[in-house]
């Protein structure tokens, strides 16, 4: 499964997906939801944040986090079932 995160703030919905989440479960942090990266790489979590959004709203993104267009589509169609979060 894989979590995509598009808010600027944590809802409740979403807090309930990152409280049961797996250690493998990769998280992508798109459209608004990169200025959650501050506050979501300090947990154990597998993310991933669009360059070009971050880019684009100002986030410095760790070399470690950033994702290309080509590895959102490598992520969706490694992970056919996932959860989208505004």
């Amino acid at each position: 499964m894989l979590l995509v995160i598009r808010g600027a703030c944590a809802s409740i919905q979403q807090r309930r997906y990152l409280s049961e989440v797996e250690l493998n479960t990769p998280v992508l942090l798109i459209e608004d939801g990169v200025y959650q990266y501050a506050q979501l790489k300090q947990a154990a979590l597998t993310l991933y944040v669009n360059i070009n959004d971050g880019l684009a709203r100002g986030i410095d993104i760790e070399q470690s986090h950033r994702c290309a267009e080509s590895h959102m589509i490598e992520l969706t169609q490694k992970h056919p079932h996932w959860i989208d979060v505004k």
